[in-house]
């Protein structure tokens, strides 16, 4: 399965702007030369406003190899200490494990990302409960997917991304959860999997990982 690493940037006060437009077109030029790289931003989470920089890689030896080449990269050094200067602090560079890919396809606008943190020992327990949610989301044709944390800030984690074509795609599927007859029993079978409450963010999408 691909892995994921997501890079976070905290904008400094009145910077948004810019580093919103060095982190667009660092991706575009990515994805020119075939990468798969997306940016998203952060409409609400515990960070505040924050850009999101993804890219995907078919296994840990292509991200490596990304790394050196962008080391020896002039214009991509250039790019990278401009937006250190723009930025409120360090950028956060956590990495995912894909479990279960994203699917449906659909061009998406807005993403939520769940993120839930297993209890000492139930790892195994919540992944395969998580992996069955996902699976059933994508049945009734909702695009879904799940995610492993394997280096971050939060330790071992899970994360469902869900994504929608827009913010009344989004208010519908959130309304529609309470009257859906199994939720009561998968938050219940969940909440005694997990060490503490999840962690969710809403994302503004301004430029979608492409296709691989």
């Amino acid at each position: 399965m691909p892995f994921v690493q997501r890079t976070t940037w905290i904008p400094a006060l009145g910077k948004g702007p810019e580093l919103r437009a060095l982190l667009e077109e660092r991706v575009k030029l990515r994805n020119a030369q075939g990468g798969r790289s997306g940016v998203s931003a952060q409409l609400f989470g515990p960070e505040g406003p924050a850009f999101v920089f993804s890219t995907v890689f078919p296994d840990l030896a292509s991200r490596e190899q990304l790394f050196q080449r962008q080391n020896s990269d002039p214009a991509y050094q250039a790019s990278l200490a401009k937006s250190v200067m723009v930025a409120s602090k360090a950028a956060v560079i956590e990495l995912f494990e894909t479990l279960v890919p994203n699917a449906p396809r659909i061009e998406a606008k807005v993403t939520q990302r769940i993120t839930l943190y297993p209890a000492i020992g139930k790892g195994p327990e919540l992944r395969a409960m998580l992996e069955e949610e996902v699976k059933a989301r994508q049945a009734r044709g909702i695009t879904s997917g799940l995610q492993a944390q394997l280096f971050g800030i939060d330790g071992p984690a899970f994360t469902i991304g869900t994504q929608f074509p827009g913010i009344a795609a989004f208010e519908q599927r959130r309304e529609s959860v309470p009257n859906d007859p199994g939720r009561q029993a998968y938050l219940a079978k969940v909440n005694q999997a997990i060490s503490r409450p999840n962690r969710q963010q809403l994302f503004e999408v301004l430029v979608q990982v492409p296709p691989a």
